[in-house]
């Protein structure tokens, strides 16, 4: 399974979590029962709690409590809530930059490209293969990969 800097398997995170879906890693079928619970990428969960032997898992999307396999847990990207970095941002989102790491290569490209520390950023779209991203940033759309991406630290707007 492909995860992102902060991106974990569902099934990894202990009852009481409260997490947001990164991305999906399973076949058509399960993919398409999955989105019509809702749990699209962007989507807010919660666990809820694990069935004594750890199968199935118990989450809350959307207002609703749903019960799914461990097998589609582990193939499901989340992130917990309040850790971010850009890459993990989900397309059609706006965040706020709470830091730029400092020392990179890119770091200084990004400054005047004005992502700077309380700039709001829209992620506008991905290439195909989802790298790279585009964003907007204070009127500007531009392309960044998502490995620079990471060098963002970001919170979600409200």
């Amino acid at each position: 399974m492909q995860t992102t800097s902060q991106s974990v398997a569902l099934n990894c995170l202990p009852c009481g979590s409260e997490a947001t879906v990164v991305s999906l890693h399973h076949g058509a079928e399960i993919t398409k029962r999955l989105l019509e619970l809702g749990v699209t990428r962007g989507t807010h969960l919660t666990v809820l709690g694990k069935a004594p032997l750890g199968d199935p898992l118990f989450v809350r999307v959307r207002g609703c409590q749903i019960a799914m396999r461990k097998a589609e847990a582990e193939n499901i990207s989340v992130v917990k809530d309040g850790i971010w970095t850009l890459d993990a941002a989900p397309v059609g989102h706006t965040v706020r930059v709470t830091e730029v790491r400092p020392n990179t290569e890119i770091t200084s490209r990004l400054l005047e490209l004005g992502v700077t520390k309380g700039s709001s950023i829209r992620i506008t779209g991905a290439a195909p293969l989802g790298d790279p991203m585009t964003i907007s940033v204070r009127g500007c759309q531009f392309a960044i990969r998502r490995h620079e991406a990471e060098n963002i630290q970001v919170e979600l707007e409200s």
